[in-house]
């Protein structure tokens, strides 16, 4: 059956409902026992059994007992959901149906070549295709910048070239090789990602760095700090290189765990790369640190840049402009300011936009 929104908002309030009337009967149930256990204690020292004294005592034993066993009993609920929450995602981790790579090509290296081919992707229910008849080459090393209104489906096209979504009509290649043959995991291998926002975990900026690998030689880590330029601010905190960071990086600023972020992707080398957005929601002073560390990170692979300003894709081999799933024009950043059309258009609005900034 499948889950809805509604349908799990109804459960999960069916569960905060069962939760507060367990909480609340045993509360009851709790006080009813020591009011018995008063009375009872109070009937012994009328008929002369214990003394008054004894009440006090029994019903101090009593309260430090049931208030043991209550918080025992309220362990319950919170037991059930754990394991309830540890069954959910144990389905997630442990499912075979959500990606089926057997006997599909192992690759042992990516060039970074792609080929889209009349490349149409339609979303489940929808009512019409959000990329729409999409033809693209690409060459090993260039840099691809996509840019376009929001909705106009560069997140599509990007979800594609990492795997997470497969055309619903036409060829979409890696190396030649259509990506429906290709096992995705071996493929991801070749692949990093910075996106606009940093996804930073607590521990050192070094764990942070080589998150998910084994062996790291000391030589490689270095140049890559060097190469996005954390150096830069690495003198500013207490224990430089490992320096704990808290939950979401929140010690350090926006371009430093950019800066981070970036790092992660140059150390694992990937042929190809993809930047979604990466400086859109930083400074002018962050963002040059954050350029010239990008600068470092594209060299020699295959990139792909979804730009939200226009002056950071001046360099690109290919600016795609895009609009309603569809390619409206393609050419290098001076080509298209000549041809005076969309992407005119947009470089005029986003240099409004970034005056009024």
């Amino acid at each position: 059956m499948k889950l809805t929104y509604a349908s799990s908002r109804k459960r999960e309030f069916i569960v905060d409902r069962t939760t507060a009337y367990f909480g609340s009967f045993a509360w009851v149930v709790s006080q009813v026992m020591s009011g018995l256990c008063l009375v009872f204690a109070a009937f012994l020292a009328l008929k002369g059994m214990i003394s008054v004294g004894d009440i006090v005592v029994f019903q101090s034993y009593f309260n430090s007992i049931s208030g043991n066993v209550q918080s025992i009993v309220n362990i319950y609920p919170e037991l059930a959901k754990g394991l309830e929450s540890v069954r959910s995602v144990s389905e997630i981790v442990l499912s075979d149906s959500v990606e089926d790579n057997r006997d599909k090509i192992q690759l042992r290296y990516v060039h970074g070549s792609i080929s889209f081919e009349n490349v149409c992707y339609r979303y489940p229910n929808a009512d019409k295709d959000t990329i729409k008849n999409f033809n693209l080459e690409v060459n090993p090393g260039e840099c691809i910048a996509f840019v376009g209104a929001s909705g106009s489906g560069k997140s599509t096209i990007m979800n594609m070239i990492i795997g997470f979504l497969q055309p619903t009509s036409g060829t979409f290649k890696i190396d030649g090789k259509p990506i429906e043959e290709v096992s995705l995991p071996t493929y991801r291998h070749f692949i990093s990602v910075v996106p606009q926002n940093s996804i930073l975990f607590k521990g050192t900026i070094r764990e942070n760095i080589t998150y998910g690998l084994v062996n790291v030689w000391e030589k490689d880590f270095q140049d890559v700090i060097e190469k996005a330029n954390i150096n830069e601010f690495l003198g500013l905190l207490p224990n430089g290189i490992d320096t704990v960071v808290g939950e979401h990086g929140d010690k350090l600023s926006g371009g430093q765990k950019q800066r981070i972020s970036i790092a992660r992707a140059l150390i694992r080398d990937p042929r190809i790369l993809i930047l979604d957005e990466a400086t859109s929601a930083l400074d002018n002073i962050s963002e040059h640190h954050v350029q010239k560390a990008i600068s470092s990170l594209i060299k020699d692979r295959t990139t792909f840049i979804v730009a939200h300003r226009l002056s950071t894709i001046r360099d690109a081999d290919k600016i795609v402009v895009m609009n309603e799933g569809e390619i409206v024009e393609v050419g290098t950043y001076d080509e298209l300011v000549a041809k005076k059309g969309h992407f005119y258009e947009l470089k005029k609005l986003n240099e409004i936009k970034t005056d009024e900034e």
